[in-house]
């Protein structure tokens, strides 16, 4: 019998609070970020083979590639994150990866560059397969710091933290990320029904455009004073959605994603442009009470707050701007894991 190994892990909505988590912020005054994860997932599969080659395979981006097992996976293309983590995992003596080849599927339910932490949660589901297979017993925060790690210090890839702590660990939460690198993840007991009143009135809408947060993450990354102040007013958003949400206060919880979009703007011209400018105002006019992009900006996705009576008359609207209002619900479990006999 053949074995297959299988992962999956949830994609999130950053809410309040993002830019707080990014290094050089964190080292001055620490962060707090809001988010919820969805059930939006990366899906992973790994298959073990006799053979002496790596297969990936990934469904997002139509492209395969072959490397040999016996040694290093360059990094020449889209696939160079997936191939940093298996250098990571082989290269690390606890893990103890089998010499053979292996092949390896990756899929999401979401475009790539949609803004929902989608490249740290594909780190976490790889890191998830090999977890399975190697019998790793690794707990959530040593897990998603390892993801960070392989994102920001092996491929110096620009970022905060919050979207692999939310994709390992799930849930609505409360994020704090300490000057001394500490991390505390705190989840929040809000109401069943507040969060499916939530869920109701806040609509996710693709804006059609994706985007690479990289460049547009280093230009919000603060430099000077007044990029600091910006940070820490979006530092105390988030406290203030947590303060609303425990408060039943959904109307002004819309209101603070417009201003966080606001500062987040001031942050950097790339966060903005004219097109998403206009889908804004669409949604605005139409009634919405307040708006974000989620992630970096740029393009992905809006999250539009709507008066429940205005909700569905905002999605038309969007619709005929040539969105695409996405169908989602908050989930609770963060990664998962599990392998299956075949053949």
């Amino acid at each position: 019998m053949k074995r297959l190994i299988r992962s999956m892990a949830p994609l999130r909505l950053g809410l309040g609070g993002g830019s707080s988590d990014l290094a050089p912020f964190v080292r001055r005054y620490g962060g707090e970020v809001l988010n919820a994860t969805i059930n939006k997932c990366v899906h992973a599969t790994l298959v073990p083979n006799d053979s002496d080659q790596i297969l990936l395979r990934s469904e997002d981006y139509g492209i395969t590639r072959e490397y040999d097992s016996s040694k290093a996976l360059p990094y020449d293309d889209e696939l160079d994150l997936v191939c940093a983590v298996i250098n990571r995992v082989r290269g690390t003596k606890e893990y103890n990866v089998p010499k053979s080849g292996f092949d390896i599927y990756l899929r999401s339910d979401a475009p790539p560059g949609a803004g929902l932490g989608t490249s740290s949660t594909v780190v976490v589901a790889i890191l998830g397969l090999f977890n399975e297979w190697c019998n790793i017993h690794m707990g959530n925060y040593q897990l998603a710091h390892l993801a960070w790690e392989i994102e920001r210090v092996d491929m110096k890839m620009a970022g905060g933290k919050q979207d692999q702590y939310s994709a390992v660990f799930g849930g609505f939460n409360l994020m704090y990320f300490r000057q001394n690198d500490e991390v505390l993840i705190v989840p929040l007991k809000v109401p069943r029904s507040t969060l499916l009143e939530l869920q109701n009135n806040l609509l996710l809408v693709y804006s059609g455009k994706t985007h690479k947060s990289g460049e547009i993450i280093m230009s919000q990354t603060p430099n000077s004073l007044e990029k600091f102040n910006w940070i820490l007013h979006i530092k105390n958003i988030a406290q203030a959605m947590v303060e609303d949400l425990l408060a039943k206060d959904l109307e002004n919880f819309g209101e603070l994603l417009s201003m966080e979009w606001l500062y987040k703007k001031r942050l950097s011209s790339k966060t903005s442009n004219e097109y998403l400018e206009k889908l804004a105002n669409a949604a605005m006019e139409a009634g919405s009470i307040g708006l974000k992009i989620t992630g970096a900006g740029g393009g992905g996705m809006f999250l539009i707050y709507c008066p429940w009576r205005k909700r569905t008359h905002i999605a038309n609207t969007m619709k005929k701007q040539g969105c695409k209002v996405i169908d989602y619900s908050f989930r609770v479990k963060g990664l998962q894991t599990w392998s299956v006999k075949y053949g």
